[in-house]
């Protein structure tokens, strides 16, 4: 597991995910400026997202339905991407970053909390849907994982290693 991210430019952050709640609350907390969350495919959490909004009285956040691998957002809008365990949650990695890329103002950053491997796994837990879930078994092994993110595009990748819980 680890971070991956570029030159910081802040402004304006976009998180992609689904945990909706704890993280708005940081973020709003931490920034006065537009935040943009885009949450995957589903509807009721737009709404359950926009309630909770309303109920702490932030009016800087913006939810938006989409796709990890096709962004609603327009070409070099973002400063910083935050992404925590989703990009494993996509077989298509390649798309995920393109569009990632895509959508980061020039000297944007992303930022990045996933799981990777160290060596191969069994087919049959690529095959398991629970491991999926669980962003198991779609996580690349380090290499490959930078390695997509620099054909990307992406330069100056860094990677901090998670030891512990206490060290997050």
């Amino acid at each position: 597991p680890g971070s991956i991210w570029m030159k910081p430019h802040e402004s304006r952050r976009s998180r992609v995910g689904h945990s909706v709640k704890r993280h708005l609350r940081v973020d709003v907390e931490d920034y006065d400026r537009t935040i943009r969350r885009f949450i995957p495919d589903y509807e009721e959490m737009i709404a359950r997202a926009n309630a909770n909004k309303a109920k702490m009285g932030f009016d800087n956040v913006e939810f938006r339905l989409g796709q990890i691998e096709q962004l609603p957002v327009e070409k070099d809008s973002v400063d910083v991407i935050i992404s925590n365990c989703v990009i494993n949650l996509s077989p298509n990695k390649e798309a995920v970053f393109a569009e990632a890329f895509r959508v980061l103002k020039p000297g944007g950053r992303i930022s990045v909390s996933d799981i990777v491997t160290e060596g191969k796994f069994p087919s049959s837990m690529r095959e398991d849907l629970e491991q999926w879930s669980a962003c198991v078994a779609g996580a690349l092994e380090l290499e490959r994982y930078l390695t997509i993110m620099k054909e990307s595009g992406f330069v100056q990748l860094k990677v901090e290693e998670k030891v512990s819980a206490e060290a997050i």
